[in-house]
């Protein structure tokens, strides 16, 4: 093994960015882990088949996504600064609720 080789071992590896939606009883009812991992998670959502179907208004219900997400009328985001009571309430329901994705993991 060469100076090179001993001071410089590198790991080459594929990342895989994996798109995920579940219900509230912690089950997936989504995956989407076609994409590199350096395509955005909203660029994955908007090029999905759940994406396409709830465009369509063929299935109903909400999502909710992280801030990353454009806001849309069946995917609810995080305010950027709730500042009245009600925006604030809506925010801390959003993050409460959108922890059982976190607790899937």
């Amino acid at each position: 093994m060469d100076l090179v080789q001993q001071t410089c071992k590198l790991k080459i590896y594929l990342q895989w960015n994996s798109f995920n939606v579940c219900d509230p009883e912690l089950n997936f009812i989504n995956v989407v882990t076609r994409w590199y991992g350096s395509a955005q998670d909203s660029r994955v959502f908007d090029n999905s088949n759940l994406c396409m179907v709830l465009e369509n208004g063929d299935s109903p219900g909400l999502l909710l996504g992280e801030s990353g997400y454009v806001c849309l009328p069946f995917l609810m985001t995080p305010l950027e600064n709730p500042t009245t009571i009600p925006e604030r309430r809506y925010q801390k329901a959003h993050l409460t609720t959108r922890n059982t994705i976190e607790r899937t993991f």
